[in-house]
């Protein structure tokens, strides 16, 4: 199992420090709904179409899941 920093890293290399809803369902192979899911809780940065979250705090949700 990967922990929280190879997850993080992963993230960033892939998407920069914020990630969005699409970037994370990519990274997760699953769907949009699902993403939003694992995303309750955590800060967004920016309103509107454009939400993206801090990857260290997705990173961490990602474990919690």
């Amino acid at each position: 199992m990967a922990t929280k920093r190879q997850i993080a890293e992963d993230l960033f290399k892939r998407n920069g420090a914020l990630v969005g809803i699409t970037d994370l369902a990519r990274y997760l192979g699953s769907s949009k709904e699902k993403a939003r899911t694992i995303l309750i809780g955590v800060p967004p940065i920016g309103q509107g179409k454009g939400t993206r979250y801090f990857y260290e705090d997705v990173a961490e949700k990602i474990l919690k899941a």
